[in-house]
């Protein structure tokens, strides 16, 4: 059997109802050189590893990780990333479909970089009826947070990286519940490592409903405290900066902590608005002020201004 150049690597979890279509994508995938597919079980208690089982001989390298040892993608990515026999990682997500092309755009810009982010969309899996934030459209998975305004960060869910730089990276923070993918990104960048675009295309399934998009938005907030915790120290580096701003414009030194009143406010546009849309980025941006605000918080090891991560925290 020829040895993998790419190690497909899916985390899942409980993703009976969505990861057989996932599974059908990377069956059609026309990338012409040698690969192999991990799916990485996180402990599902539904049929999800009964679905992989069927569909693992299909594939003419395919296995199931046990992924079990903790709850969380960034651990059952990780854990993947361990087994791995290919010189470059493709992740992508149980309860997404890659493109026909996927692969073979993802190892074609892999060839001029160490770091690639594809392109995602959000219409194919949306169902009939089902909004999500208007700011998800078609494009480049990259993003901007606050904790470091002027670096990009890029999403798990499409995302490829030479294996060595990951695992010298150490890998994702498995104590990040979401967030863990910009996180790997800046400590990548931070260490010298360039960002390029050029991956495949991805759709991207969006929360079917408002407690699920409430939630979502919830966990975002209080994550991106952590962040800012975490990354102290390199702004501090970079304090010298013109125009430092975080993704919304505004100063980060001079940023003030959301209160009461600024929640009340949203909540009152929120019932007062007739447009779904409208009242769709509303309740994103209430609950994520919330998460921000009161979002439990977990202390993670602050990172320095190379990239590595400090011992002494």
């Amino acid at each position: 059997m020829t040895a993998p150049v790419a190690s497909i690597i899916v985390p899942a979890y409980d993703a009976e109802a969505t990861i057989g279509e996932q599974l059908e994508a990377l069956l059609a995938q026309d990338a012409q050189e040698a690969w192999e597919l991990l799916i990485c079980d996180n402990g599902s208690t539904d049929r999800t590893t009964d679905i992989v089982a069927e569909y693992l001989p299909k594939f003419p390298s395919a296995r199931l990780v046990d992924a079990s040892h903790r709850r969380g993608a960034a651990a059952a990515r990780n854990a993947g990333a361990r087994e791995a026999a290919g010189r470059w990682l493709l992740f992508c997500d149980a309860d997404d479909v890659v493109d026909r092309s996927w692969i073979s755009d993802h190892l074609r810009a892999l060839r001029h970089a160490d770091l690639v982010t594809g392109e995602v969309e959000y219409e194919r899996l949306r169902p009939v009826g089902v909004l999500g934030p208007s700011w998800l459209t078609r494009g480049p998975l990259v993003f901007r947070l606050p904790a470091l305004p002027w670096l990009d960060g890029a999403g798990s869910g499409n995302l490829s990286v030479a294996r060595e730089v990951f695992l010298s990276s150490g890998g994702f923070e498995e104590r990040l519940r979401t967030a863990e993918d910009a996180d790997l990104v800046w400590r990548l960048q931070l260490a010298g490592t360039e960002l390029a675009r050029g991956g495949g295309l991805c759709h991207i399934r969006v929360r079917g409903t408002l407690r699920e998009l409430s939630r979502q938005a919830f966990a975002y907030g209080s994550v991106y405290r952590m962040l800012e915790r975490r990354y102290a120290r390199v702004r501090g580096a970079a304090s010298s900066r013109e125009n430092l701003v975080d993704g919304s414009g505004a100063d980060v030194r001079s940023k003030r902590t959301v209160r009461g009143a600024q929640l009340y406010s949203v909540l009152r546009r929120l019932s007062g608005s007739g447009d779904p849309q409208v009242r769709i980025d509303l309740l994103w941006g209430f609950f994520h002020r919330l998460g921000r605000q009161w979002g439990p918080s977990t202390t993670l090891p602050q990172v320095q201004s190379d990239g590595r991560v400090a011992n002494d925290d």
